[in-house]
């Protein structure tokens, strides 16, 4: 771990609602030991990135945000607040976005208008009538349970138990011996037992491969069950899974070997129980039908029916029902305003969160078209580290495309022709790769990297140039 992270230059926290003091104590306290700087978080930039208002973190503790004093204080003096204002999620639907927003901030002790309970009622579903396709977010795991185990039943006959497989060190022969039956599992264990069928929606319990986007919090459905036979008994041996984000598990495709599906494979995994020297295999996953509220921050989602049945923290009910892209895909059962409320702490914390200020980091040819310099000759140097790799952002930055002159250098092409996927539209191209740039030193000329690429805005006309400098 400390190799992994020597290197760190900027830690990004998602999700900073639902991390507590502690832990966030145990990252500044890890990264000063592994940079060897005693500076906040050995030196490095921290980015938080989440919405307070949102769930705070489980068990007792409370938000960062939130002052106590006897916890260490990280928040209020080196951390300052960007406010997002653009909505993203419910932007086809800003009625339904307004509405989430008052949500948001709703205190115990007030009311709806009449017009938001308007909105609300129309989302109201008997459970009877609600769609059974689609995810159902509940307060509790045992409401999640129930609901993910009645609907496997209902849709799958063939569905099949996998049970755990927990193992207890014989005192005599010090041999690992299977139990008859798997132990009672506690939260957060592997489970005690699966019910598999192909077309089931799992979800993945642990982080299998961070980098190949399997991790806690995966989901996706059951597409292939295989098993194996030794002494008569047959075993589930791998479950191949057919996941919801195509872009996960693309390194462990490509890694199998004759594999004709587009499947990732789960195997079991192992670990100890709380129970005093019980080993458990079992494949970290779960039915994933229904979820908590836990489950579902920062996920969005076409439809979804909420039950707001035992919702009992601030904060809870807005996230289940924020997650929905539209009002019209919104199914909530056991509807109670009093469930509906923000955490009052959260209201005034956030009044004392310092706002950081953007004026000190205004790009600086934004700055110079926003004056009386606009006539000035501008020319901008990039390092591109592969023009291909990079021509789109490059098209898109409003940076670089207010240059006269764009100087790119690290382009990586080879030889001369201007290709339309380098093509920038109001420049004329000028290349120069690095064979060109060593014709007289053979050797550097044949290895890779380098390169160099003009653009000269079109028309340029001949300008005085006066220098120019502003420093960030």
């Amino acid at each position: 771990m400390r190799a992994t992270l020597s290197n760190v230059e900027i830690l990004i926290i998602d999700e900073v609602s639902m991390v507590s003091k502690r832990l966030f104590a145990y990252v500044n306290w890890r990264f000063q030991q592994i940079k060897g700087n005693k500076k906040p978080f050995g030196g490095i930039s921290v980015l938080a990135v989440g919405d307070f208002y949102q769930l705070r973190p489980v068990g007792k503790a409370k938000p960062l945000c939130v002052y106590e004093e006897d916890e260490e204080d990280f928040w209020k003096e080196h951390f300052k607040m960007i406010t997002l204002t653009e909505i993203m999620r419910q932007k086809e639907d800003l009625a339904f976005a307004h509405l989430l927003n008052r949500i948001r901030v709703k205190q115990k002790t007030e009311s709806f208008s009449e017009s938001d309970k308007t909105l609300l009622a129309s989302a109201v579903t008997e459970s009877k009538d609600c769609p059974t396709d689609v995810i159902y977010i509940f307060a509790t795991n045992k409401e999640v349970d129930c609901h993910n185990s009645k609907t496997v039943r209902a849709l799958h006959k063939d569905f099949v138990n996998i049970d755990a497989e927990d193992y207890l060190q014989d005192s005599r022969t010090g041999k690992m011996k299977k139990l008859g039956a798997p132990t009672k599992s506690k939260k957060g264990e592997l489970v005690q037992t699966i019910e598999a069928a192909e077309g089931v929606r799992v979800m993945v319990t642990r982080n299998i491969d961070v980098e190949d986007g399997i991790v806690n919090g995966t989901f996706g459905k059951i597409a292939k069950i295989v098993t194996e036979t030794k002494a008569g008994e047959t075993r589930v041996q791998k479950l191949g899974l057919q996941l919801d984000n195509p872009k996960a598990g693309q390194k462990q495709r490509q890694n199998q070997q004759g594999a004709s599906d587009s499947l990732i494979y789960i195997e079991r995994l192992e670990e100890s129980l709380s129970k005093k020297g019980v080993v458990r295999r079992q494949f970290p996953l779960k039915l994933a039908f229904a979820c908590t509220s836990h489950k579902v921050q920062g996920m969005t989602l076409q439809s979804a029916v909420v039950s707001l049945k035992r919702i009992f923290e601030p904060g809870m009910a807005y996230v289940a029902l924020s997650r929905t892209t539209s009002l019209g895909g919104l199914h909530i059962t056991d509807f109670a305003e009093n469930k509906i409320y923000a955490d009052s702490e959260i209201a005034a914390a956030m009044q004392t969160i310092t706002t950081a200020s953007l004026s000190g980091v205004m790009p600086l040819l934004k700055h110079v078209c926003e004056t009386d310099l606009v006539e000035m000759f501008k020319i901008v140097h990039h390092n591109t580290e592969g023009l291909i790799t990079h021509i789109n952002d490059i098209k898109c930055h409003p940076e670089l495309r207010l240059a006269d002159v764009l100087c790119l250098t690290e382009t990586h092409l080879s030889g001369s022709i201007v290709t339309d996927s380098i093509a920038l539209e109001g420049y004329r191209v000028f290349l120069r790769n690095r064979h060109l740039c060593y014709m007289r030193f053979p050797e550097l000329a044949k290895k890779e990297g380098g390169g160099g690429c003009n653009l000269l805005q079109i028309p340029c006309s001949r300008r005085s140039v006066s220098a120019y400098t502003k420093c960030h």
